[in-house]
């Protein structure tokens, strides 16, 4: 008991004072070191950044930060705010060959860039981050649906941040674009974007969330989870890629009474309506609203608890 408590005291005393410093005492690296209060240079610019994006994403919305270096990365914002901003951050992919390309990262209301583009790695090992900035900054390809909404702000290392705003849904084209800049890299990804015509039907869509509960988003596996809102319907306005038949699974089976209503409407004002169930799955000939940009709507019946459905496409 004697040298337990030695023990804690030792440790306790150099987390304090660092009386073991690890370049002098090797032997002593079991032991907790001094932890100094977070130093980050020009602080006073990343706190100003924190706050305009708590205000910029107070009633729910997103934001992707499209750097991953010390000077500036997600983890060190989100910190910044003591949590504040974890449910806000949509958090991009980091690096290419292990976590691919996540698709939600350029769907957030906002992002955050930097200049020079930030990365931990080599530039050839972090696509998913370089060229999303690049043509943000740029104002090529997917970038022309941004527009810079906030001053500069002077990071350590005398690097830039901004702030830019999507003003817009992504065109096709502009997709197109994006996508064949990975692939000039990394061909094998067609098969999980372009082949999967719901990732990239997905990637052209303006959405509207109900409130409270609304929800339209792309999952890992490529399906899409949507909810209508609580008062307000979720909207999508999208274009349907080479699509001709959506099936609609309802996730929760507990309201066996209750129903989802589910619209499809184009421009043309050719309109499809229908009731899904609870304990339904449905597929649903599209092809009509193929090509053409739609109009999705789905809104609750009387219980919006349990109005969550998968969304899949079938070949």
């Amino acid at each position: 008991i004697i040298g337990l408590c030695v023990f804690l005291t030792i440790s306790h005393l150099n987390s304090l004072f660092n009386i073991f410093k690890m370049d002098e005492y090797n032997s002593y690296n079991f032991l907790p070191t001094l932890h100094t209060p977070l130093r980050i240079d020009n602080y006073s610019e990343y706190i100003e950044l924190v706050k305009d994006i708590e205000y910029l994403t107070k009633n729910n919305k997103k934001i992707t930060v499209f750097s991953s270096s010390a000077t500036l990365n997600s983890d060190l914002l989100d910190n910044l705010s003591n949590k504040k901003l974890n449910k806000n951050l949509t958090y991009e992919s980091q690096i290419d060959l292990r976590d691919g390309f996540r698709v939600g990262s350029i769907m957030s209301e906002y992002v955050v860039v930097t200049d020079p583009i930030q990365l931990h790695v080599n530039s050839s090992g972090q696509k998913v981050i370089f060229i999303p900035a690049s043509d943000i900054l740029s104002k090529k390809g997917i970038g022309k649906a941004y527009s810079k909404i906030s001053r500069r702000y002077l990071l350590k290392d005398n690097t830039s941040a901004w702030i830019y705003k999507k003003d817009r849904a992504f065109r096709v084209d502009e997709v197109d674009d994006l996508l064949t800049k990975f692939y000039q890299y990394y061909p094998m990804w067609k098969k999980n974007y372009s082949d999967n015509k719901l990732i990239l039907s997905y990637l052209n869509a303006a959405i509207s969330r109900g409130d409270v509960w609304g929800v339209f988003d792309l999952q890992d596996d490529g399906t899409i989870i949507a909810h209508p809102g609580e008062n307000e319907p979720t909207i999508v306005n999208w274009t349907l890629i080479d699509i001709n038949k959506l099936k609609f699974t309802p996730i929760n089976l507990s309201c066996n009474e209750d129903r989802i209503n589910i619209e499809i409407l184009n421009n043309s004002n050719e309109r499809l309506q229908f009731y899904l169930t609870k304990k339904q799955e449905i597929t649903i000939d599209v092809s009509k609203f193929k090509n053409i940009p739609s109009k999705f709507i789905i809104k609750k019946v009387k219980d919006s608890d349990c109005d969550a459905i998968k969304i899949t496409f079938v070949q």
